[in-house]
């Protein structure tokens, strides 16, 4: 299985699976094992971090018609905790895609190191993304 694709097609048919991609990495930052899950589709990506199986909050971005300006929205979790929507907005202007996603992590070192990670992942691996 390669990214997932195998198990893709399994579930939603060839023509489907072609459309989409998982990635998954966890990098050991400050002690602590923290997870990257990305699931690709055609013009967007869910992005999941965090270091235990919880989804505490879910963000959406997207730039307007024009490409410029992101557009977003918290939509899962505490509205008062913008870190998932400031990183989605961040991540759709870099890769001009739909972004969602659950930012796990509560401790700001953690998450400083954890966003550093994501964006060297990016810079390695942009087909991922």
């Amino acid at each position: 299985m390669r990214n997932g694709t195998v198990m893709a097609e399994t579930f939603l048919g060839r023509d489907m699976a072609s459309n989409l991609k998982v990635h998954q990495f966890s990098k050991c930052l400050a002690g602590t094992t923290v997870h990257f899950h990305v699931l690709q589709l055609k013009d967007s990506f869910f992005l999941w971090v965090g270091t235990d199986p919880d989804m505490n909050h879910l963000a959406l971005a997207m730039c307007d018609a024009d490409g410029q300006r992101p557009v977003s929205s918290t939509l899962l979790g505490d509205f008062s905790n913008t870190t998932s929507q400031n990183l989605a907005v961040k991540l759709s202007t870099r890769t001009k895609k739909q972004v969602l996603i659950s930012w796990n992590l509560n401790d700001t070192c953690l998450s400083k190191l954890a966003e550093e990670a994501l964006k060297h992942e990016m810079d390695e691996n942009p087909e991922n993304f």
